[in-house]
């Protein structure tokens, strides 16, 4: 299982160039809210970029995906 501790992102949607950050593993579940138009919401079409350092963590992510 892969587990994200926390997103980072800007220029993505409506939120912006300055970057917004999400830590994940603080608590059990985490909720992302905000007024409409303000880049909450991921669409089918939605592509997203996500540079991993490490080889293996990559690989495991590709895999993960491909389920």
């Amino acid at each position: 299982m892969i587990k994200f501790e926390k997103i980072r992102w800007k220029n993505f949607l409506s939120t912006g160039n300055r970057f917004t950050e999400v830590t994940l593993n603080e608590s059990r579940t985490t909720l992302i809210s905000g007024s409409n138009g303000h880049g909450k919401c991921l669409d089918p079409t939605t592509n997203i970029e996500i540079n991993i350092k490490d080889p293996k963590t990559e690989k495991k992510f590709r895999d993960f995906l491909k389920k």
